[in-house]
C-alpha cells in the first residue's frame, strides 16, 4: 500500500468513527474502542517493521490495525454491547461497512484482499486452512497485535476499578465467579480458551494467558514480556494452586518463543 492511500484510509477512520463520539451522551466506550484502534496500529506498524517487511507491506500492516474493529462502532450504537453472540458478529460488521462505503476501492487488489481477510478473520477462534500465505501472514499479525492491546487496556480497567463502570468492556461477564473448568481444560492442553467457554472475569483474564498459546511471532512475544502483560493478567486472578501452575507454564512458553 503507497503511503498517500494510507494516509486516505487514516482520515477516512476517524472521519467515519467521530459521529459516534462527538455529541453522544455514551460515547466513552465508542471512545475507548478508538483508541484501541489506534494503539492496534502502532503495533501493527511495529511488529511489521521487527518482521523486514517492505515501507508498503507496512502500511498495509498499519491501516489493519487502525480498520481491524471497524465494525464495533455500529454494533455498539445499534445494541449497546460487545457481545457478539448477543448482537452480530463485529468481524462481519467490519467489511459490511467497508463494502458500503465502497473504501477499499483505493487500494490495489491484493491490499483490498488483506485488509477483508484481516478484518474478518481477526475475531475468529482460529484461521481457516486454504487462506494465501502472505495473506495469512497479515491476519496472523492483526490477531496478534489485537490480543497485546487488549489484554493492556483490560488490565488498566481492572486495576482502575473501572470494571463496573464499563462493564461491556469485559463483556458483562460475571465479576464475582470462578474460573471454570471448561476454560481450565483448554489452558491445560496448551490453546487459547474457546470463547464459548469464557462465563466469568477470572476466565476473561484467564483466557488472556492462554493467549500465548495462539501469538504468531517473536515480536509479538517480545512486546508480551516487555509490558509484563502476563504478569499482569495473572494479578486478577486467583491465588490458586491449579491457576497459578498454569500462568507460571505461560510464562515458559513466552520464554521459549522469544
Amino acid at each position: 500500500m503507497r503511503a498517500h492511500v494510507a494516509i486516505h484510509l487514516e482520515q477516512w477512520f476517524l472521519d467515519y468513527v467521530r459521529p459516534f463520539i462527538n455529541g453522544n451522551a455514551e460515547a466513552e466506550v465508542p471512545r475507548i474502542k478508538r483508541d484501541h484502534c489506534r494503539r492496534v496500529a502502532e503495533d501493527m506498524t511495529g511488529i511489521a517493521r521487527d518482521l523486514g517487511l517492505v515501507e508498503d507491506d507496512i502500511h498495509t500492516a498499519r491501516i489493519l490495525g487502525w480498520l481491524h474493529d471497524i465494525g464495533r462502532f455500529p454494533q455498539y450504537a445499534q445494541y449497546r454491547t460487545l457481545r457478539d453472540d448477543q448482537s452480530v458478529n463485529h468481524g462481519q460488521a467490519g467489511l459490511q461497512v467497508l463494502e458500503n462505503a465502497k473504501v477499499l476501492m483505493v487500494c490495489e487488489p491484493a491490499d483490498q484482499e488483506i485488509i477483508v481477510a484481516g478484518v474478518g478473520y481477526h475475531n475468529c477462534q482460529t484461521v481457516p486452512d486454504g487462506m494465501a500465505a502472505d495473506v495469512r501472514h497479515f491476519v496472523l499479525m492483526i490477531r496478534d497485535a489485537d490480543k497485546l492491546d487488549i489484554m493492556q487496556t483490560l488490565y488498566q480497567i481492572w486495576k482502575n476499578d473501572e470494571i463496573r463502570r464499563y462493564p461491556e468492556l469485559i463483556l458483562e461477564l460475571d465479576l464475582e465467579g470462578p474460573v471454570s473448568p471448561c476454560a481450565l481444560a483448554d489452558i491445560r492442553a496448551r490453546r487459547s480458551i474457546a470463547y464459548t467457554n469464557i462465563k466469568s472475569l477470572a476466565d476473561f483474564f484467564l483466557t488472556q494467558i492462554s493467549w500465548v498459546y495462539d501469538l504468531n511471532f517473536r515480536p509479538s512475544y517480545q512486546r508480551l514480556a516487555q509490558r509484563r502483560l502476563l504478569e499482569q493478567a495473572a494479578e486478577a486472578l486467583p491465588q490458586d494452586m491449579a491457576i497459578q501452575a498454569e500462568v507460571a507454564a505461560a510464562v515458559q512458553h513466552v520464554r521459549a518463543c522469544m
